[in-house]
């Protein structure tokens, strides 16, 4: 029978994750960790519930009592879409799902105002896609939208996410200008900027030097 430790140990490698890195993420000491991997000692009941949300295993899988992963049937909680939107109205919150995500032009609509609205009441089910979708836009996991959150939650979530998320390169920018710096041709340009930074030149002087000459 597998035990806590077990389960951990697979599940941070099965992440592709470092324990250190593991363990800055719950604000964990590596030693106390290891602890953990190693069952020395175990992880309390709240804890456990905050590993398995992370993994989106139940706790049951996370303790070896059983071997199903996922909970058989997971509800949707539209009232969690309330909880991001925050002061926003729908329409707010589908301008900025579509900026923030940068949609093309043609899926604009994809979070309408009235889809939004509809979810929030669960007057119809995300797909598993939009889902994905919703929880890249709010820095959260996915399993966020099946559990009944708080706002305290929403913020524990969200450094979570920042922390599992901070050392990818992509996440810091959008995907036009992740393009552009990934782009061979445009090296010179990219020296260029910094160059001129290590100068410690206002790039607002260079545009208006620019526009000033034009």
């Amino acid at each position: 029978m597998a035990t806590i430790g077990d389960r951990l140990r697979y599940l941070i490698t099965e992440r592709g994750m470092e324990q250190k890195q593991f363990a800055e993420i719950f604000g964990l000491k590596v030693s106390t960790l290891n602890g953990y991997v190693t069952n020395y000692r175990t992880p309390d009941i709240d804890m456990q519930k905050k590993f398995a949300d992370f993994f989106g295993v139940t706790v049951d899988y996370l303790i070896g009592r059983t071997d199903d992963r996922i909970v058989s049937e997971k509800r949707f909680y539209g009232a969690n879409i309330i909880l991001i939107m925050g002061n926003m109205t729908y329409e707010k919150l589908s301008e900025d799902i579509a900026l923030k995500l940068n949609f093309p032009s043609d899926y604009n609509d994809l979070f309408s105002a009235e889809y939004l609205e509809s979810i929030a009441f669960e007057k119809i089910i995300p797909t598993p896609q939009r889902i994905s979708l919703l929880s890249k836009y709010a820095e959260v996991s996915p399993d966020f939208f099946y559990a009944i959150n708080t706002n305290e939650n929403l913020l524990e979530e969200r450094e979570m996410y920042k922390k599992a998320h901070q050392n990818t390169f992509a996440y810091h920018l959008t995907s036009d200008m992740y393009n552009f710096v990934m782009d061979p041709q445009n090296e010179k340009y990219i020296k260029l900027a910094a160059d001129i930074k290590s100068k410690g030149i206002d790039p607002e002087d260079i545009i208006s030097f620019s526009l000033k000459y034009k």
